[in-house]
């Protein structure tokens, strides 16, 4: 029988050896030769405030702004179809919003009237035109010119970085379905 140790054993030995000593002693250096494929690894934790490579500096962090939060604004969910009730026959239209991402008002519009009040009438096309106010923590910074969805629209419009939202829904018909109600 040959007595010899090749090198993927004993890399198998260095690695069963370090993981008793690191059970025993807590953390522990563990070298393993290149040539074996793997590269030296230290079992000590990295201290705070250490370059990970030579000459890589840590900067200090930025002190705060007074006012200025922690965490960065966060963009408002996109999709009106649940805040704004298509229009039905018969049925009060929505005049505000209120989310977790903005509150708003809505203004209707018909092509002979506006602003539209009352309740919504057979074969009338209706423009709701919607100004959002970001609640704290929440920003229009970032939405994309006719980024807002409504499922039940013809078309929704609004500028990029904006709260001002026109939805424009199809003639109304008598029976519409509609969901909401």
């Amino acid at each position: 029988m040959h007595n010899y140790l090749n090198k993927t054993s004993l890399a198998a030995i260095a690695l069963t050896l370090t993981v008793i000593l690191v059970g025993l002693y807590g953390c522990i250096a563990t070298i393993i030769p290149e040539e074996i494929g793997q590269p030296e690894q230290s079992g000590q934790p990295e201290e705070p405030g250490q370059p990970e490579e030579p000459g890589q500096i840590e900067e200090p962090g930025q002190p705060e702004e007074p006012g200025q939060s922690e965490e960065p604004e966060k963009t408002i969910g996109l999709d009106l179809t649940l805040q704004v009730t298509a229009p039905s026959e018969g049925c009060q239209p929505d005049t505000t919003i209120d989310t977790e991402w903005y509150t708003g008002t809505v203004e209707w519009q018909t092509e002979k009237v506006s602003p539209f009040s009352g309740t919504f009438k057979n074969d009338t096309v209706y423009k709701a035109l919607i100004t959002l106010i970001p609640k704290p923590g929440w920003t229009f910074t970032g939405v994309q010119e006719n980024s807002f969805i409504h499922d039940d629209a013809d078309s929704v419009a609004n500028s990029a970085d904006s709260g001002e939202v026109t939805i424009t829904f199809p003639a109304t018909i008598i029976g519409n379905y509609n969901p909401n109600f």
